[in-house]
């Protein structure tokens, strides 16, 4: 792929949901463009139209307007055997980790239904190999994915449902609202696990989260939404140093330490496992 094009590049998206006597517009016209190896947080309250973006982006819901173009290809109107390009490349991380997975299957069958359907040329040897060697890279033991997804914690799950989005070899990960369901301590874990992997492996990463405090650290730019619309986006620091909105200002003020918060978390617990 040329250099210069980008790993995702959204242009004038929009989505409106047809109801009964009326119509929502869930998203209005947003534009952006993720390159490799970028970390961009979406930041906003509930309803402020960061689920629906990341539906759009996937293909789960169909845009109304706008195009959405991953690693120079329009994947707008893909659909069946289309949409494998989309998975291959790009995968989701779920706010729930536990329940993101099969709870009749151990966590490792789980990786590797998913690697069955994106890379089948893979052997089961090859499969078990590259699992092994994913969770040792997120920090966890091999013998925890023999487990069912209930029988471990919310953050071993969280980095068990990363390992299994690693397995497919994206380019892209969609991580909506992973650190909701964690405290504070494994929340630190997750984010510098996930800055690691950007910044080793070149993977580009969309943040979704309606805590700004957490990405200030974190992520190079920052799309701040509200009611469905892209009210503000900048670099990090721009957002932090000199909000425009009154929006960006009023999550700015409800953020609680924003600066060093997780970065104290993780210098006492980056080597402990929760």
């Amino acid at each position: 792929m040329n250099s210069s094009v980008p790993f995702l590049e959204v242009c004038g998206i929009t989505k409106t949901f047809k109801q009964k006597n009326n119509t929502v517009e869930a998203l209005k016209p947003i534009s952006f463009k993720l390159q490799e190896a970028e970390i961009l947080a979406i930041i906003g309250e509930s309803g402020s139209g960061k689920s629906t973006l990341l539906k759009l982006l996937t293909g789960l819901e169909r845009t109304t307007n706008g195009t959405v173009n991953l690693l120079g290809k329009d994947i707008t109107r893909l659909r069946g055997k289309g949409s494998k390009h989309i998975y291959q490349n790009m995968q989701m991380i779920f706010q729930n980790p536990v329940a993101s997975f099969n709870p009749r299957r151990k966590l490792r069958s789980s990786i590797i239904e998913n690697m069955r359907q994106l890379r089948p040329s893979l052997s089961s040897v090859e499969c078990t190999y590259e699992i092994d060697r994913l969770l040792e890279k997120v920090g966890i033991p091999s013998n925890l994915a023999d487990r069912y997804p209930q029988h471990l914690s919310g953050g071993q799950c969280q980095r068990i449902a990363i390992a299994r989005a690693l397995s497919i070899q994206p380019k892209i990960l969609l991580c909506d609202e992973i650190t909701s369901a964690l405290d504070v301590l494994v929340q630190a874990q997750v984010m510098d696990l996930l800055r690691e992997l950007s910044r080793d492996l070149g993977i580009a990463i969309v943040f979704v989260s309606h805590d700004l405090s957490l990405t200030c650290n974190f992520c190079e730019r920052v799309i701040v939404m509200h009611q469905g619309y892209c009210v503000e986006t900048g670099s990090t620091n721009e957002i932090i140093d000199n909000p425009k909105h009154t929006y960006t200002k009023q999550l700015l003020a409800a953020s609680i330490d924003p600066i060093t918060s997780l970065e104290t978390e993780r210098v006492i617990f980056r080597h402990q496992i929760i």
